[in-house]
């Protein structure tokens, strides 16, 4: 994607978000922050580099398909596939990061 300018620079707007804040997390789980730290953000696999602090879209999408179902099982990538299809059926198991 490139600008009008034609500088090769992407508009914010453009860019796939892959991962949110712990704000814009509360509000693309409708709940608010103090909701989302005492009761969610322990689940939550977090990446912090600095001051900043974000989480994937694509965990956010595996805790709403684990909550009330159990316990979530880590390993290295996340959630072993076997616990993932007991406790969200149907859905797609996501892909380890690339290394």
């Amino acid at each position: 994607m490139s600008s009008p300018s034609g500088k090769g620079h992407c508009r914010r707007s453009e860019v796939l978000r892959l991962a949110l804040s712990p704000d814009e997390a509360a509000g693309a789980l409708d709940v608010s922050r103090d909701f989302l730290d005492k009761h969610i953000s322990a689940e939550l696999k977090w990446t912090r580099r600095g001051r900043r602090k974000i989480v994937a879209i694509a965990e956010l999408d595996v805790a709403l398909h684990t909550f009330g179902r159990g316990h979530r099982h880590f390993v290295t990538h996340g959630i072993c596939p076997s616990c993932f299809e007991q406790n969200a059926p149907g859905a797609p198991y996501p892909e380890p990061p690339a290394a």
